[in-house]
């Protein structure tokens, strides 16, 4: 958990010239820099990291190219996967939940290689329903992290 909070306040603590020297480092490679980032400032202190989330920087960034839309799904998904494993239940409103799930509806989800082709999702929590097919039913947070990539218990067919 400590990790995917240092990989989400990573704006609060880095310049943009600090984050293009450290990229350049990692030889252009995001992900690299993510990991790389994440295990070394997921070992800050807790209260730093909190901070960090009530950043005043991260109300306003947005991920290159993602906008405001990408900026919720980069915070929907990571409080997911900081809540998820942990049994508790989102630290989202329902009202984002369901946009993200739509944005991943959409064609967001190929961002995370996830095929969706002749599948068909309904969350059990709320109405939501996406795609043809067998279906698979889930609550509506189980659904989303399987759409960006994640592995989340079996859902019910």
């Amino acid at each position: 958990m400590r990790e995917v909070v240092a990989h989400m306040t990573m704006p609060a603590r880095y310049s943009q010239d600090a984050f293009m020297e450290e990229l350049r480092e990692c030889g252009f490679d995001f992900t690299v820099l993510s990991n790389r980032v994440a295990v070394r400032d997921g070992a800050l202190p807790a209260q730093t990291l909190l901070s960090d989330l009530r950043s005043e920087v991260l109300h306003r960034w947005t991920p290159p190219e993602g906008g405001v839309l990408g900026a919720l799904s980069h915070l929907v998904i990571h409080s997911l996967d900081v809540t998820e494993p942990i049994g508790e239940g989102p630290a989202v409103p329902m009202a984002a939940i369901r946009l993200i799930l739509d944005a991943l509806a959409e064609g967001a989800h190929a961002h995370f290689g996830t095929d969706v082709a002749g599948q068909a999702f309904e969350a059990t929590d709320i109405e939501w329903r996406f795609g043809s097919g067998p279906v698979l039913r889930a609550p509506a947070a189980e659904i989303l992290l399987h759409l960006a990539g994640r592995a989340v218990p079996a859902a019910t067919a």
